[in-house]
């Protein structure tokens, strides 16, 4: 897995790009104001026009100036940053400050403002140790990076106007859960065999059972199955994961259970405990729920009686539709996987689809229960899904399509209501090959 815990703390991290561009900026100081004292001023004359080397006072009020105006943009810069933390935490979901925070767009901007004054201001102590009477790489590059910040800035205006509308925001949020499932996908695909050759031979056939357990309380981030896999392979075990992504452990806890031949026992099981990332929070790297979960807060929200807004509890339900088809169509959703030599070696406690559904929907359906139109959209992606994954997923989905059908408070609906309900029922009837129950038909 080409993802490793330092990438992802790395990736998290606010202040990565900052420092990297601060440091670059310190060197390109140093280096510029150095190389215009290595010149004289006729010199510098002869390799640029008059107007372009300025005296070094001139430089140094230059700098200076241009120190305060990359200071201000940066203020105003974080100014602005926390009023979208703000707004999404207020209006969308705090699990969505994540997105913003990591978003490399705007970890380049504040970067190139934190730079920029950086280099103005090293450049400006540097100008004003004795030197020569004239330079021209300093203030050229100073001049180049200002008109390189103020582009940046109105750049990121415009991108933080685009970032907090809510259908991009979903649009992201969606792409993401996407790229989750197959990131997954890729992580476990090539230890999975036909589930028509699966042998599903006992994992606890071997003698000796030992456990790896969590040194600290905190949720599952991710878990390395390549590296996890070569370790089983070279140490010859068989693994049971007691745990999966997303889960909450306490210390002590049980992350896995090995089982071992009484004859080669493992030495060292720190490397397996390595293998399980666990953190503070929840992340969307491998994380599937937690990933629609933000979709259906966003969904929550707007359903609410303060916000009012169905159209974009309906938006956020189709996109969810649009994630649950490519979750559907997956197989790698077995739970047993196995090593070159197709023998099985790890058992994962991998979430089903129908757990999926249940955890997508159920919040949505209770409280937008006594809103037709919302009730509607959610038959109406099931029906979506239905015709979009395979055959064997159809009894799930109608099972649920008849939980969210059951659900309604039906003595509140008018006529025409039922009607409709009962028309996308009929329809999702006929995509799963099932019959409507005279329950329904009675309504």
């Amino acid at each position: 897995m080409k993802r490793t815990k330092l990438w992802i703390m790395i990736q998290q991290s606010f202040w990565f790009l900052p420092v990297i561009y601060g440091i670059i900026s310190i060197v390109l100081a140093i280096a510029s104001t150095q190389i215009d004292f290595s010149f004289t001023e006729d010199e510098l004359k002869t390799i640029a026009p008059a107007v372009l080397v300025p005296d070094t006072d001139l430089g140094v009020e230059l700098l200076s100036t241009l120190t305060t105006v990359t200071l201000t943009m940066t203020t105003i810069t974080f100014s602005t940053i926390m009023v979208v933390l703000t707004t999404f935490s207020s209006q969308f979901s705090p699990r969505t400050l994540q997105n913003f925070i990591s978003d490399r767009k705007t970890q380049h901007i504040l970067a190139i403002f934190i730079g920029g004054f950086i280099y103005h201001l090293v450049a400006f102590l540097q100008l004003r140790s004795p030197g020569n009477e004239s330079i021209l790489l300093t203030p050229v590059l100073a001049g180049v990076i200002a008109i390189i910040g103020v582009a940046a800035f109105v750049y990121f205006i415009n991108h933080v106007a685009k970032f907090i509308q809510v259908n991009n925001l979903i649009n992201r949020l969606t792409k993401e859960a996407l790229t989750t499932i197959g990131r997954l996908n890729d992580d476990v695909r090539r230890y999975q065999k036909d589930p028509r050759q699966n042998d599903f031979s006992n994992i606890n056939s071997q003698q000796e059972e030992g456990k790896i357990t969590a040194k600290h309380a905190g949720y599952i981030n991710l878990i390395d199955f390549s590296m996890l896999m070569n370790y089983i392979e070279q140490d010859n075990i068989t693994v049971r994961m007691n745990v999966y992504v997303g889960d909450f452990v306490v210390t002590g806890m049980t992350l896995l259970t090995y089982y071992q031949a009484p004859d080669h026992p493992i030495t060292n099981t720190e490397k397996y405990r390595a293998c399980v990332k666990v953190g503070t929070e929840r992340t969307g790297v491998q994380d599937i729920e937690f990933s629609i979960q933000k979709i259906v807060e966003i969904a929550l929200r707007a359903i609410s009686p303060s916000t009012n807004d169905p159209h974009t509890a309906i938006n956020c339900i189709n996109r969810i539709g649009e994630i649950f088809i490519k979750l559907g169509n997956k197989e790698w959703l077995q739970p047993e996987l196995y090593d070159s030599q197709q023998q099985q070696r790890l058992t994962i406690k991998h979430p089903d689809f129908s757990y999926y559904l249940y955890k997508a929907f159920f919040q949505i359906r209770h409280y937008g229960n006594e809103d037709v139109s919302v009730t509607t959209a959610i038959l109406n992606v099931l029906k979506l899904i239905a015709a979009n994954t395979p055959s064997n997923l159809q009894e799930t989905i109608w099972k649920f399509a008849m939980y969210v059908y059951e659900g309604l408070n039906k003595e509140v609906l008018l006529s025409l209501d039922k009607s409709y309900l009962k028309s996308e029922l009929y329809q999702i009837a006929e995509v799963t090959s099932h019959d409507v129950p005279e329950s329904v038909t009675d309504d």
